[in-house]
């Protein structure tokens, strides 16, 4: 994008982490691991520090405690953290935007960038309407809450002016907590002699294998970003290699491969516009692609020799019915009955096309097409079961937006890094909906305006 001089004042220096530092966090997870109410200390921290920051009319520290909130909110499901509810990450969303709203209304903002979250959240409002005569609580909070969320969240961005380094932070921020599930993995899974490597999703403490590998790949992502943008997460370099090795490692473990596969995309995509800039820069970026690769094909090859193959069983799609040949392979089996799921979708809006038949309300409709009543596991597909053309019409313009915002930045490296956040948001929802409020806010943060200095664009790859 065109520069423009309206930065904060003062610059917040994304500095990276210095090794003893990064030690200091790791004993603070295997704490927190250890005393689970630590955990919700932490996610009390968060909330003050919200409130602090509206009090002090100073909104960087509400976005960075954005940017954490995903993986804290997976953190404290898997842990299962005292006093935290497992909806934590929307209810914190709601008090971040109301706050940000808030700030807006007495302080001066800048011009919008955007109008495109304003105009969805017109759109998705006349379904929300309607289906308030069949509000239920629980049903509102998992299934539609998220949606709602991200399109604010969107009508935010458009007002905020980010230069590259407080992007950065907020990168850091998000992958703080990502160290504290990690280390839960690593001290509650047992000792892998003594696992029974099934060809389910599994060995992720004791919690659901979805949205933990969906985080640990959001975390991959976030390394390769910050070391592209030349802020490495860690100051020693090697240790970010590792810790990406690492995060496959337990990613591959969990058997769950959407949170490895949506990662992976979203790498390509961010190289790519790279790549094509000139012959130096093909050349950084394919090797960069290259060595991830290569450590993603290693750390598989070691998965599946420990899991006796299953590991490829099941990226193969294959089930124990499957290989006893008791059962067809088809494309609902390797998707987990995901096709029947957005099937059934299709046929429910089909019969109820202008407004859906309410949020939460398609997994009891499913009977009547002979489809187990199961909630929604791909957030398009229940906007349009659930919410109808409104939920069509957001769908289509959240997709629209992602692809014209790339296209209108002009450097290829900040092309592929809001293509890949884009891209980590949207196939996200393809295989977890919005179970957690990880597409909101990455979609969200892949959106903001971010600008570089003068001085920093000259060092930057056209």
């Amino acid at each position: 994008m065109e520069l423009e001089l309206t930065f904060d004042k003062e610059v917040r220096y994304a500095k990276s982490m210095q090794f003893w530092q990064f030690a200091i966090l790791v004993l603070l997870a295997i704490a927190c691991s250890i005393s689970e109410i630590l955990i919700a200390v932490c996610w009390s921290f968060i909330f003050i520090t919200t409130i602090v920051a509206f009090a002090k009319n100073d909104t960087s520290n509400v976005w960075y405690c954005i940017a954490a909130s995903p993986a804290m909110e997976v953190w404290a499901r898997m842990s299962r953290a005292p006093m935290v509810p497992d909806e934590i990450g929307k209810y914190y969303l709601v008090l971040a935007t109301t706050v940000l709203l808030l700030h807006n209304l007495r302080n001066k903002v800048h011009f919008p960038a955007h109008r495109a979250g304003k105009i969805l959240l017109l759109v998705l409002l006349p379904s929300v309407v309607v289906h308030l005569a069949t509000f239920n609580y629980d049903r509102w909070v998992f299934n539609g809450l998220g949606m709602i969320e991200l399109v604010l969240l969107l009508s935010l961005t458009a007002i905020e002016r980010w230069d590259v380094e407080k992007f950065c932070k907020a990168l850091q921020y998000a992958f703080y907590p990502i160290i504290g599930m990690l280390v839960f993995t690593t001290m509650k899974t047992p000792t892998y002699d003594n696992i029974d490597f099934r060809l389910n999703a599994n060995n992720t403490g004791g919690f659901g294998s979805n949205q933990v590998a969906t985080l640990l790949g959001v975390g991959i992502l976030l390394l390769t970003i910050l070391m592209v943008l030349k802020r490495p997460f860690v100051s020693f370099k090697p240790l970010n290699y590792l810790l990406i090795a690492y995060l496959l490692f337990k990613g591959m473990l969990t058997f769950s491969r959407g949170g490895m596969f949506v990662p992976a995309v979203a790498v390509i995509v961010m190289f790519l516009p790279g790549m094509m800039t000139n012959a130096r820069s093909f050349l950084r970026y394919t090797l960069l692609l290259v060595a991830l690769f290569v450590t993603g094909f290693l750390v598989f090859q070691k998965v599946n020799s420990m899991t006796g193959n299953n590991l490829l069983y099941r990226y193969r799609g294959e089930t124990r019915g499957t290989l006893d040949r008791t059962k067809e392979k088809s494309w609902n089996s390797v998707t987990s009955g995901r096709v029947d799921i957005v099937a059934s979708d299709w046929m429910i809006f089909k019969d109820n096309p202008i407004f859906g038949v309410g949020i939460g309300n398609s997994g009891p409709e499913r009977y009547k097409y002979g489809v187990e009543p199961i909630v929604a596991h791909t957030e398009f597909s229940r906007m349009l079961s659930e919410q109808g053309i409104w939920g069509a019409g957001t769908a289509i313009g959240l997709l629209a937006f992602a692809f014209a915002w790339v296209l209108r930045q002009r450097l290829n490296t900040w092309r592929g890094v809001t293509g890949a956040l884009f891209t980590l948001a949207i196939l996200t929802t393809f295989h977890a909906a919005m179970r957690t409020n990880t597409a909101s806010v990455f979609y969200a943060l892949a959106a903001i305006p971010v600008y570089y200095r003068k001085q920093e664009q000259g060092d930057e790859e056209e």
